[in-house]
C-alpha cells in the first residue's frame, strides 16, 4: 500500500471522516494516522472488534468510551528518573485509570463476556494502584485535596499577605503619607507589594525603588516595613511549592512503577475508541465490516458507495470469482468508470484497516498484499514526463509488484498515445498481468480490450449504464456487456455543428456499424433479463407473503 495509491484514492479523508467521531484528541491522531495492513491476522481483529462495536452500539447500554485529557505529555515524562507531574498530566493519568475500572465492570455485567469488545477490555491491565494514587492527592475535580503540609504553609502564606496588605494600607489612608502616592491602591511589582509614589516626594518614604514610571512623575517603592514581611511571604511561597513538588514526585514515583501498564492501557483505549469511531461511522452512513472471506476467494461489490458522493452516489455491484479476476469497464466519459475504479480499490484500502464500507451486507472483499493504482493525469513537470511517459512509468513500478495478491487498478489505459499502439501496449500489459495472478480493473475506449475481454480467459467486460435517449450516464455497472463510447452523440448535444456530426458517422460507418450493433443487441437483452427479474423477484415475494397469510 504506497503512499502514491493512498493519496490518489484519497484515504487520508475517509480517516479524517471516521478520526472525527473518536471521543478524544489523541484517539483522533492516532485514527487519521491508521494505514491499511498487510497482516490478515491483525486486519481480522480489528474488524472483528468494529463489527462487535456497531452490534453493541445498537443496544441500550453499549460501553462508553469517554473523552479524556491528553496523555502522552505523561507517559513522555515518566521515562525520566525522578519525574515530578504537574496536576493536569496527574489528573490525566488518574481520568484513564478511572475510565479502565469503569469499562471492566461494564464488561462484567456482560451476558456474552467472549465478545471482541469484552475480551480487549479484559486485557487491560488493572490500574488500581495508579488510580489510588492519584486520587488521595487530588479529587476527581482535578483539584487538590486537603494535605495537611500544604494547608499548613497555605494558612501561614495567606496570614503574611494579611498582614503586608494592612501595612500597606495604613500608607493609602493615613493623612502623613497619602497625599504622596500617585495612585490610592497597592501595585505588585516582581511578585511584591509595592506603593507608587511622586517623584516630588522622593526620600520621603524610606525603603526600595524597584522602577520608574514612563512618566518620570512617580516611581514604585517597597517600604522598609513591608520588605521584611515580602521577604517571609516569598519564602513561605517557595516553601510551598518544594512541598508540593516533593509530593508530587512521591505520587509520579508510584505511577512510574505501573508506566507499563499504563501504556498498554492508553493503546487499548485508543483501538477502542477508532474501533467506535468506526462503528459510529457504519451506524450513521449505512455501513458494514466485510466479512473475512474463508476459503472462497471472490469479490463482490454490493450496493457499493463513494464515501466522499454522500447523497449523489449511485449503489453499484460488481462480482468477481477468483478464476476471473480482470475487469474491464467501457462506455462513456462521466459515466462513472473511473469512480467505480477508485470505490473498489477504496473498499480494499477499507477493509484492510479495519474499517467498514458503505455497501450491502453481501460484500465479499479478497486479502490483498499489494494495491496499486495508475489513475488521472500523471504527468511530472519536475521530471520532464509527459502525461503518457509518467503513467507508463507508473504502470512499470505496478507490474513489477503484480502477484496473486495484489490489486492493480489502470484507468484509461493505452489512451495518450497512438490508438492502434495503445491498444496492442494495453493488451500485452493485461497479458502480463493475467500471468502473474494479479486481481485488475481497467478502464478503456479501445475497442480492441472489448474483444480481447471475450477471447482472453479469466477477462470480463462490463460497462457504465447510458440513456441513449437523454444522453446521460446512469452511473450503474452492468457485468458481461462492454459500453458504446457515445463520444459523436455526446458532442452533438453539447453543440457540435451537425455537418460535423455527420461526417464523422459516416467517418466510422464502415469500421464499427456491425459492432454498435452488436453491443447494443446485448444491452437490450440486458435489460429484458433484468426486467424478468425483477418480476420473477416480485411474483415470489408476493407469494410468500400469501403463504404467510
Amino acid at each position: 500500500m504506497n503512499a502514491h495509491t493512498l493519496e490518489v484514492l484519497e484515504f487520508s479523508r475517509i480517516a479524517e471522516i471516521i478520526a472525527a467521531r473518536c471521543s478524544c484528541e489523541e484517539a483522533q491522531t492516532h485514527c487519521v494516522n491508521k494505514r491499511p495492513s498487510a497482516c490478515k491476522e491483525t486486519v481480522m481483529t480489528a474488524k472483528a472488534l468494529g463489527s462487535d462495536m456497531l452490534r453493541l452500539l445498537q443496544t441500550d447500554a453499549p460501553p462508553r468510551i469517554k473523552n479524556r485529557p491528553p496523555l502522552y505529555p505523561a507517559l513522555k515524562q515518566l521515562h525520566t528518573a525522578g519525574c515530578s507531574l504537574g496536576i493536569e498530566d496527574l489528573y490525566a493519568v488518574g481520568l484513564t485509570a478511572l475510565h479502565t475500572e469503569e469499562l471492566n465492570n461494564w464488561a462484567l455485567q456482560q451476558d456474552a463476556a467472549d465478545t471482541p469488545v469484552c475480551a480487549v477490555i479484559r486485557g487491560i491491565p488493572s490500574l488500581q494502584r495508579i488510580q489510588t494514587a492519584v486520587f488521595s492527592f487530588i479529587d476527581k475535580n482535578g483539584e487538590l485535596r486537603d494535605i495537611p503540609s500544604l494547608t499548613a504553609l497555605k494558612k501561614r502564606a495567606r496570614h503574611i499577605e494579611a498582614d503586608i496588605e494592612k501595612t500597606i494600607r495604613a500608607f493609602c489612608t493615613e493623612e502623613a503619607t497619602r497625599g504622596m502616592l500617585q495612585t490610592p491602591a497597592p501595585v505588585l511589582r516582581n511578585g511584591r507589594q509595592v506603593i507608587a509614589v511622586r517623584s516630588n516626594f522622593k526620600g520621603r518614604i524610606k525603603g526600595i525603588i524597584h522602577e520608574y514610571s514612563q512618566s518620570g512623575q512617580s516611581f514604585y517603592l517597597e517600604p522598609d516595613s513591608i520588605v521584611i514581611k515580602n521577604n517571609e511571604l516569598v519564602r513561605a511561597q517557595a516553601e510551598y511549592e518544594q512541598e508540593l513538588h516533593r509530593l508530587l514526585q512521591h505520587v509520579s514515583a508510584t505511577i512510574a512503577e505501573e508506566c507499563t501498564a499504563l501504556e498498554t492501557a492508553h493503546r487499548i483505549l485508543l483501538e477502542l475508541d477508532c474501533a467506535q469511531a468506526a462503528a459510529l461511522w457504519a451506524k450513521e452512513a449505512g455501513g458494514v465490516f466485510v466479512p473475512n472471506e474463508g476459503e472462497s476467494r471472490s469479490l463482490y461489490l454490493h450496493g457499493a458507495r463513494h464515501p466522499l458522493l454522500g447523497d449523489h452516489a449511485v449503489p453499484i455491484d460488481v462480482q468477481l470469482n477468483d478464476s476471473e479476476r480482470i475487469l474491464i469497464i467501457t462506455g462513456p466519459n462521466t459515466g462513472g468508470k473511473t469512480v467505480s475504479l477508485k470505490t473498489a480499490a477504496l473498499f480494499v484500502l477499507l477493509n484492510q484497516t479495519g474499517w467498514p464500507v458503505l455497501a450491502g451486507e453481501r460484500t465479499r472483499l479478497p486479502f490483498f498484499r499489494f494495491v496499486g493504482c495508475a489513475i488521472g493525469d500523471e504527468q511530472s513537470l519536475d521530471r520532464s514526463l509527459s502525461t503518457f511517459s509518467a503513467y507508463m512509468h507508473t504502470v512499470a513500478e505496478l507490474l513489477s509488484n503484480a502477484d496473486s495478491e495484489s490489486l492493480i487498478i489502470l484507468d484509461e489505459l493505452g489512451s495518450g498515445t497512438d490508438p492502434q499502439e495503445g491498444g496492442a501496449l494495453a493488451m500485452a500489459i493485461l497479458d502480463e498481468l493475467a500471468a502473474s495472478g494479479a486481481w485488475v480493473f481497467v478502464t478503456s475506449h479501445h475497442g480492441v480490450l472489448k474483444n480481447y475481454a471475450y477471447r482472453k480467459n479469466g477477462c470480463v467486460n462490463a460497462s457504465v449504464a447510458f440513456d441513449e435517449h437523454t444522453l446521460r450516464p446512469a452511473y450503474r455497472i452492468i457485468m458481461g456487456i462492454p459500453g458504446e463510447s457515445h463520444a459523436i452523440d455526446i458532442a452533438e448535444k453539447n453543440g457540435i455543428k451537425s455537418n460535423i456530426i455527420n461526417a464523422a458517422r459516416s467517418y466510422i460507418a464502415d469500421n464499427s456499424a456491425d459492432a454498435a450493433a452488436l453491443i447494443k443487441g446485448l444491452m437490450e437483452k440486458h435489460e429484458k433479463l433484468e426486467l424478468t427479474g425483477r418480476k420473477q423477484a416480485e411474483a415470489e415475494k408476493a407469494l410468500t407473503e400469501k403463504q404467510r397469510r
